[in-house]
């Protein structure tokens, strides 16, 4: 494998919807795990050692680089549908303003890009931002209808690429320190850690696994402050632009962005249209009156949630697409008009 810390912006356009954002499934964004562990895939959850890192200064270098020469941590956000596989931990507030803990550590790793969100094509760009459309994809989209294990996809019923495994993969650095092995058909269990605040800003959070299907990996990016925004304001209006404002961190750590992904759908369905913007930490993203106009009008019971946050990520580059580590802190809300 070959570290890749700055993947050019040309081969990220290529193709994380996030996923279903419900309490009742651990959404990604490419994060829902779908089945359980097997009983002896039990996730480990220990104390974090008090001597972990700090994701040092990168000032005068080429790109921010991590402790021990790991990294560089990327510059710039990949897109959702040129990923492959995601080690995420995130730190959100509690779903529906409840009180049970919501901040998590999610795995997956696929053999092959999800053709639910690689069919997203970009469509437009502008300033910070990227729209990307697909097409239905629900087994009905064909005639005959797919199988409900497959999508369609350009008129053909796609199976989804399965799972690969990694080894047991741990992740360091966090507020408690996460071991997790894969389970049956190579899942890993969704795994809720009950301190709210995930990581501290500027943490160095480590990980790394003992390989199988896929070989070791070796990957480190920065703990992120929570996201102080405009929330409010992200709402889709046609005929109008967004303007997302929010105060700069001055303990964003090396490598640091401000997300803004706007979704459509519901809980089980595809995720058709999304807007993502990828912000170094200046306080704005404007979202132009272009993209918001081409946003589909949209009526749902459970809406998908979108999200806005800070991130920082570390890539690999393996066969089929790119794994991401990803640290995120994030608001989730539903972007209706």
């Amino acid at each position: 494998m070959r570290m890749n810390g700055h993947l050019a912006a040309a081969a990220l356009l290529a193709a994380i919807t996030l996923g279903c954002s419900s309490p009742s499934s651990s959404d990604v964004d490419s994060g829902s795990n779908g089945a359980d562990a097997s009983a002896d895939a039990v996730p480990d959850v220990q104390p974090a050692d008090s001597s972990a890192d700090v994701l040092p200064d990168s000032s005068g270098s080429d790109g921010p680089v991590g402790p021990d020469g790991i990294g560089p941590v990327d510059d710039k956000l990949p897109l959702p549908n040129t990923l492959v596989g995601t080690i995420r931990a995130i730190e959100e507030p509690p779903w529906d303003g409840g009180d049970k803990p919501n901040s998590r550590v999610e795995i997956e790793l696929w053999s092959g890009l999800n053709p639910n969100v690689v069919s997203q094509k970009v469509v437009a760009e502008e300033g910070e931002c990227v729209l990307l459309v697909g097409p239905q994809t629900m087994p009905f989209a064909c005639q005959p209808e797919c199988d409900p294990s497959t999508l369609c996809v350009d008129g053909e019923c796609v199976p989804y690429p399965s799972h690969l495994s990694a080894g047991t993969i741990t992740v360091d650095g966090l507020a408690q320190k996460v071991t997790i092995p894969p389970g049956d058909q190579n899942y890993y269990a969704g795994t809720f850690l009950e301190s709210t605040d995930l990581f501290t800003p500027g943490a160095a959070i480590h990980a790394t696994s003992t390989g199988a299907d896929l070989p070791p990996l070796n990957l480190l990016a920065g703990g992120v402050p929570e996201l102080d925004g405009d929330f409010d304001a992200l709402q889709i209006e046609k005929g109008k632009s967004i303007t997302f404002t929010w105060k700069p961190a001055a303990d964003n750590p090396p490598g640091g962005r401000v997300f803004v992904q706007l979704m459509t759908g519901w809980h089980g369905s595809p995720n058709l249209t999304t807007i993502w913007c990828d912000s170094p930490d200046d306080g704005q993203i404007l979202v132009p009156k272009s993209m918001v106009d081409q946003f589909p009008s949209v009526s749902c019971g459970e809406c998908e949630l979108s999200y806005a946050g800070r991130m920082t990520v570390d890539t690999v580059e393996v066969e089929g697409g790119v794994i991401a580590l990803q640290v995120i802190t994030r608001h989730g809300f539903v972007a209706w008009w």
